[in-house]
């Protein structure tokens, strides 16, 4: 299967979502959230933000995603980071926009340590994998995450 045999259907439930808001009319008094969206570079922010403005999409959540979720193929939970960061350097172009949710992966020694660096640089919420059988073999209530989960009860920070 191709990438570009892939993106349509993962895609499919998003743009269903922004159809149907577009054809139900304006809301007044509603703004529009968009979650979630999933960006894989810097370059697709002007497409999704023509496709937001055209909607009426006032924000959208991205959420940070390893490699595999933009291609299949590419296996296993890696270069979550760097799309950590993607998103992080969208919402900073565009703060009025997007509303960034960074990952992290529960086996890191350091995954506290890595998301409060990801907060200070303008994370919002945290996506989780965790349980998701591609991806990672725990579970969600994993004892190892927490740690994690006590800092964002206690700090308010969606996950």
């Amino acid at each position: 299967m191709s990438r570009h045999e892939f993106i349509p259907r993962f895609f499919v439930l998003p743009i269903l979502f922004s159809f149907l808001i577009a054809c139900s009319g304006p809301r007044k008094n509603f703004p529009i959230v968009d979650a979630p969206a999933h960006i894989q570079s810097l370059g697709g922010a002007p497409l999704l933000l023509g496709a937001m403005d055209r909607l009426g999409i006032e924000k959208t959540v991205l959420l940070a995603s390893p490699a595999a979720t933009f291609d299949p193929r590419a296996g296993g939970f890696r270069d979550y980071e760097a799309n950590n960061q993607t998103v992080l350097e969208i919402a900073k172009r565009y703060p009025d926009r997007f509303l960034p949710f960074v990952t992290l992966d529960p086996r890191d020694p350091r995954k506290l340590e890595k998301f409060k660096r990801d907060l200070a640089g303008g994370a919002r919420g945290l996506k989780l994998y965790s349980g998701h059988q591609i991806f990672h073999e725990l579970a969600l209530n994993d004892p190892g995450m927490e740690k994690v989960y006590a800092f964002c009860e206690e700090h308010k920070i969606p996950v």
